[in-house]
């Protein structure tokens, strides 16, 4: 039988979140990296659950009996704003960075819009449990 302080996280890792290497234009690994916060934490569940209630709140706008012009119209503005509501996610799982500019929303935002590749990875990062782990490693 086990403890089970084997199946507690790193609380630092979890503050700090888990360092995402990022490849240099050869394909190589580059100096720079991404720290990237676990998907259950606190921050990130928050920015979830704010989202599934605009979302819900949007969704409740195209009602039976709309007529189909409206309800495209309506149906066509919340796809885009549930995109962009995925790179608001995605920038709440990012705790710092190494770049000379400071992570700011709006940096991470404009960020992951030119590199959505990076976006993908960041989620692969937060979804891995595993790497929060005190003995989980150090990078993705």
């Amino acid at each position: 039988m086990g403890s089970m302080d084997d199946f507690l996280l790193d609380a630092n890792k979890l503050k700090e979140g888990v360092r995402v290497p990022l490849r240099n234009k050869d394909g190589g690994i580059s100096n720079d990296y991404i720290m990237v916060r676990w998907e259950w934490g606190d921050e990130v569940r928050a920015s979830i659950d704010k989202l599934k209630r605009i979302l819900a709140d949007k969704f409740t706008q195209v009602k039976p009996g709309l007529d189909a012009k409206k309800r495209k119209q309506i149906l066509a503005k919340n796809k885009t704003f549930a995109d962009e509501s995925v790179l608001n996610c995605r920038v709440a799982l990012v705790a710092s960075w190494s770049f000379t500019q400071k992570p700011t929303k709006a940096n991470v935002l404009k960020f992951l819009k030119l590199r959505p590749d990076i976006g993908e990875r960041i989620d692969i990062a937060a979804a891995n449990t595993k790497l929060f782990f005190p003995t989980g490693g150090e990078n993705l």
